[in-house]
């Protein structure tokens, strides 16, 4: 169930965010759009959520997927399943997925809302906030974008169970570089708690994403 005891806003420019804390199993609970829904997975993350989540789009995992040819096919899906402009586009992934979702929703009948869910700790704290979308383009990275800051984040860190050790190392040094700022609690937290951080401690994880 959502817990929206944590949930937490911010603004950015005229829009505003709601970042929920969920459990993985509810993740998708709850979500309204009139206009219809197309959610966006890659091959990694798609596995992981149960239920019928459908009209989906499946993208092959990585960096290189970060083009024209996945905004393509998203928009092509959710024209033949008559999202309106009302509608909402859902994200189900890392950085990559979380950027070629909200840049497609940002173009769709010139602009409609995203959901964002994150299963890596460097989307969780960093690449889905903010509102930066965008893809690569001609070999340089994030070279086409928009600013489009989702309607909502939802956090669930049992997705972190899921991730190889390298990719949730990677996301752990973004957290190190948040507790250089002053007055985080992150620094000493994550030296005097090492061990339970290494071991994805679930409980210990949400105060370091809701710090972070």
């Amino acid at each position: 169930m959502s817990d929206n005891r944590a949930s937490i806003e911010y603004t950015v420019g005229d829009r505003t965010t709601a970042v929920r804390f969920v459990e993985r199993a509810a993740a998708f609970e709850g979500i309204e759009g009139r206009g219809g829904f197309i959610y966006v997975f890659n091959r990694n993350t798609r596995p992981l959520v149960t239920g019928n989540l459908e009209p989906c789009v499946v993208l092959d995992a990585g960096e290189e997927r970060k083009d024209w040819q996945s905004v393509d096919s998203i928009l092509r899906a959710a024209i033949s399943n008559g999202v309106g402009r009302d509608g909402v586009f859902i994200g189900c992934g890392g950085g990559v997925v979380c950027d070629i979702a909200a840049f497609a929703a940002s173009i769709y009948m010139r602009g409609c809302s995203v959901v964002l869910v994150p299963t890596t700790l460097l989307a969780m704290v960093d690449a889905a906030f903010g509102g930066k979308t965008g893809i690569d383009f001609d070999g340089y990275k994030n070279m086409v974008g928009s600013f489009h800051p989702a309607t909502e984040l939802r956090i669930a860190v049992d997705f972190l169970d899921t991730l190889p050790m390298r990719d949730y190392r990677s996301g752990l040094a973004e957290v190190l570089k948040h507790s250089l700022l002053e007055r985080s609690p992150l620094k000493s937290l994550l030296t005097d708690r090492r061990e339970e951080v290494l071991g994805r401690d679930s409980k210990l994880l949400r105060g370091v994403v809701e710090d972070a």
